[in-house]
């Protein structure tokens, strides 16, 4: 009879998640996550088969946390006009960065690094991001800039943002970013 775990599977992906949001798919070592779950090598891999299955799971819990609201938000058309629903999305990246958060965000890092050539990985982060500019395109058709090209500039507005993030842009620098952005957004 095998024996049950004696952890919580939750919390060590929400540990893994951080320590893949922290150091990226690339540099997140076997040491970094096995400090970052508490888990012991056995457990980890026994648990989590590989480190691409693992960054998946916590992708996931970041999608569940971060991605998916901001998809719901852009796709709720009743709760206010779709430019107003992007300009959330967009505040949402200076007043995280005021808040102390430098990370930028888990899937613009990943799709930038080498996790979006992972095999497994690859399709997961292409579907997040498809959902992401599927959803600014919601957003779009209430607006006269309705287009697939629209909503595919955003989404790459929106990962440089967030890469700027991660490498230390400041509060002022991605605020004027996305006030430039949204000022030509306006009809």
């Amino acid at each position: 009879m095998a024996r049950p775990r004696e952890f919580d599977t939750d919390a060590a992906i929400d540990g893994a998640m951080q320590v893949f949001w922290t150091h990226g798919f690339e540099d997140a070592s076997l040491q970094l996550l096995l400090d970052g779950t508490g888990l012991s090598r056995g457990s980890l891999y026994k648990a989590f088969e590989s480190k691409q299955h693992l960054f998946t799971l916590a992708l996931q819990l970041y999608a569940d946390r971060e991605v998916w609201p901001a998809v719901a938000l852009l796709e709720d058309v009743g709760a206010s006009d779709g430019l107003d629903r992007i300009a959330k999305v967009f505040d949402a990246v200076p007043r995280s960065i005021a808040s102390g958060e430098a990370r930028g965000c888990l899937l613009c890092s990943a799709a930038a690094g080498r996790a979006a050539r992972e095999e497994g990985i690859a399709d997961k982060i292409q579907d997040l991001l498809g959902a992401l500019q599927a959803a600014f395109a919601t957003a779009l058709q209430e607006t006269n800039l309705a287009g697939n090209g629209t909503a595919h500039m955003l989404m790459t507005h929106y990962i440089g943002l967030r890469t700027l993030q991660r490498a230390g842009s400041s509060e002022a620098d991605i605020r004027d970013n996305v006030d430039a952005l949204l000022a030509r957004l306006k009809p």
